[in-house]
This record gives C-alpha cells, structure tokens and sequence, in this order.
C-alpha cells in the first residue's frame, strides 16, 4: 500500500522551530539610573555575534534589541510572543549582554534577600520577572541562555574578586556602581515595590514547565568584564564556538570556556524538568 504523502503543512508542525531573542545595551537611561548612563563598549556587538551565530545555526526567527530598544516591556513582549508561538521540541535561545544589578527581594523567595538583575534601558529586570515570563513557555519547549553580566552576590557590599589579582582595569567590569544601584532604587522604589510584590511573581521558579539550560559569565560574587570589541565571556564563548565547528554538548562548551577565559569562573545550571537529550545535544541545535 502507498503512503499517504504529507503535505507542507503537516511536514511543518513536525519539524521544530528555532527563534531567538538577543539583548545588548552599551548604555542606560540617565533618567531611571539617577544620571548615571552605564556606559560600556561590547554588550551591543555581542548581541550581534549572538544572533549571527543563531541564524548560522539555523534559527527562522530572530530579534535584536540594543540600548535605547532594550526597554523593560519590550523585552518581556518578545519573550512572552515567543512562548505563544513556540511549541513542544521547539528550541528557545535567549542572550543578554549588560550590567547585572540587584534590588530587595519582596516576594521572599531569596535566601539572601537580594533579587538579581538585568539593567534594561530604563529600569532593571528582576530574576522574578524573567523566571515568570519562562514560566509562559509550554512543558517540552528547551531553552538555552546565555547570559554576560554580574552577579553581584548575596549583599548590597562591594563585590571582591577570590581567585586571582584583577587583570582587568576596574572601568571595565559590568558591574552598576553600588551608590548608583542604591539611589536608583532609592529614586524608583515605589516603582520596584510594585513590581517585586506582584503576586503572581510568587514562586514562578517552580511553575516553569520548559526545559531551560544557562551558561552565564560568572559566579554570583563575581565580576564579568566588558571588552573592546565583545564582552570577555562572549569572546571565549565564540572563540570556542568556533563559528559552529564546536562538536561537545552544553557541559562541555562550559568546561571548554572556563578553561580557556583568564578570570572568573562562567557557571553552567538547569532548571524545569530534566531533558536528557537536550542536555546532551550540541548547543543551539534545533
């Protein structure tokens, strides 16, 4: 008996998909940040790498936001069309480049009472917020981030580097100067109280139904490094991506880039159901 030949339309539905979404600021808003503009040289040519390397890998539908575009509701916007859209088996890949920050954890989900952050265009990011907007994604989607920026630890002190003498000089560490940070709060705090309270950011990390694996610059009482063309973890990052000739899996491209980078130590972490087969997949393979 013949088969029944499968029309385009059907071929489509089992064939998974591939979008991304690409951040990079090279400076904030002085008007959120209380004069302070964040300037820095990589992060906007690091989204540009990222989404030349998704579209080298195959990815249909991309979207870069730089500075002034990378606003708040335009960055949740996109995540939260993208998880419409994309379905089980459909790959996700998120970058962002930029200042981490911190603001007070007022749903009480930290253990160190501090809610890390991405310092958007005009007014930071809180983890709880990007966790809600994962938490939009449907179970069986994968979702591979990769993400430059600090992390600076369990309290508002001056972060200080453990393992090695700073190689670095001090102006170029992507870190928002801590009386910055605390004015700027101080300046938006009715703006963050309520956002950071909203209800339904209570305990969105374990309603996250979508398979998600990070590799991010750094420690969480470290430092990541700004750059004159890109950011120093996104140089390493390409540098062993190796324009897609990299063969191992997303454990192996950690391992390779913490060898490799000369300061810091990149992290590599999952959460939302375990997917075997996506974790031992070459990364950014739809």
């Amino acid at each position: 008996m013949a088969t029944k030949k499968k029309t385009k339309k059907e071929d489509d539905k089992t064939e998974p998909k591939g979008y991304s979404l690409h951040i990079g600021l090279n400076r904030v808003s002085k008007k959120h940040y209380d004069g302070w503009d964040g300037a820095l040289r990589a992060p906007e040519a690091d989204a540009i790498a990222m989404q030349e390397l998704a579209k080298d890998a195959g990815f249909k539908k991309s979207i870069r936001l730089l500075s002034a575009r990378a606003k708040r509701d335009a960055v949740v916007d996109r995540m939260l069309e993208f998880a419409k859209d994309l379905e089980p088996g459909d790959l996700f890949f998120l970058s962002y480049s930029g200042h981490g920050g911190q603001a007070k954890d007022l749903n009480q989900d930290e253990f160190d009472r501090l809610d890390e952050t991405w310092c958007l265009y005009d007014g930071q990011l809180l983890d709880d917020e990007i966790f809600w907007c994962l938490s939009k994604f449907r179970e069986g989607v994968r979702i591979v981030a990769m993400i430059d920026c600090c992390h600076s630890g369990t309290s508002l002190k001056a972060i200080q580097e453990k393992q090695k003498e700073d190689p670095y000089p001090r102006r170029y560490k992507k870190v928002v100067p801590m009386d910055v940070l605390l004015k700027t709060l101080k300046k938006n705090w009715d703006f963050y109280k309520k956002v950071g309270s909203a209800k339904k950011l209570k305990g969105v990390q374990e309603k996250i139904g979508a398979s998600v694996i990070q590799i991010s610059a750094c420690q969480d009482d470290e430092v990541a490094y700004d750059g004159h063309k890109n950011s120093l973890f996104t140089e390493y990052l390409l540098k062993v991506w190796k324009k897609g000739k990299f063969k191992g899996t997303h454990k192996a491209l950690h391992r390779e880039i913490s060898e490799q980078i000369p300061f810091g130590s990149p992290n590599y972490f999952t959460f939302g159901p375990k997917m075997a087969s996506f974790t031992r997949k070459k990364p950014f393979t739809i």
